[in-house]
């Protein structure tokens, strides 16, 4: 037999309109170019929904993207918002799944979340990446987004980062996919395929060697995004890992 091969797992992307309650609502380019289909009216019918979700076994982590312009994170203490946000998280780590939120590492800290993402253009001061580290502490987990180019890569793989996520963009479909094998063959920190539109994406992205497959949550969806059945995916990953390791 081979050598062992860990079981590739699902990183579901929470979308930014946070708390269902914005249903219909188009999020501004600023914010995210999702847009809710789905908004379970009450706690008691979000708390179903997401029951429902981690029941897959192969989420292994959520990630909550938050509004780039709201000021309830983090000055209005009680806000509804922000209290249900620390239902969501509290209602994610009670199924063992990891519960992250995206740039806001402050807010991760205060709220008990399992770790934080920055996702970050290369042209910014990467010197965020250590406050955001001494913020949420060495036993958190830290991931950070890739450009695109192998350059940083390699400066963000020796930040001390947990996890880096390669992103699929428009401009070059496959360079996605080359950048993870080159990463995966080379490197041992996990990696995360982003961004991905179709089906055929996250095969792409498993025969590179990703460790991580992050998918958006049923309920948004992006222009020209195939709206993907968790379900099937998940049955894909267990059957890949069977396969790799009889």
């Amino acid at each position: 037999m081979g050598e062992f091969v860990d079981k590739c797992e699902l990183y579901l992307i929470s979308s930014a309109q946070f708390g269902f309650n914005f249903a219909g609502e188009t999020v501004t380019p600023q914010q995210t170019p999702r847009e809710f289909e789905l908004s379970p009216d009450s706690e008691s019918d979000r708390q179903l929904v997401w029951d429902d979700l981690l029941s897959i076994d192969e989420i292994s982590s959520v990630l909550q993207q938050l509004p780039l312009d709201a000021p309830a994170w983090d000055k209005t203490e009680n806000s509804s918002l922000r209290r249900e946000l620390v239902a969501l998280c509290r209602q994610v780590q009670s199924r063992k799944v990891a519960f992250l939120l995206e740039n806001n590492f402050r807010l991760a800290a205060e709220i008990g979340a399992d770790g934080v993402h920055l996702s970050l253009p290369m042209s910014a001061d990467l010197a965020i990446v250590d406050d955001a580290r001494n913020v949420i502490g060495q036993s958190a987990i830290l991931g950070l987004t890739v450009d695109g180019t192998k350059h940083h890569a390699m400066i963000a793989g020796e930040m001390g980062v947990d996890y880096l996520s390669f992103n699929k963009d428009d401009k070059n479909h496959n360079g996605c996919f080359e950048l993870l094998s080159w990463w995966s063959e080379l490197f041992e920190i996990p990696s995360v395929a982003w961004n991905l539109e179709h089906s055929q994406d996250v095969q792409l992205a498993l025969s590179a060697g990703a460790e991580f497959i992050a998918l958006p949550d049923p309920f948004c969806t992006r222009p020209h995004q195939e709206k993907f059945d968790l379900g099937a995916i998940a049955q894909l990953l267990r059957d890949q890992f069977q396969e790799q390791n009889g």
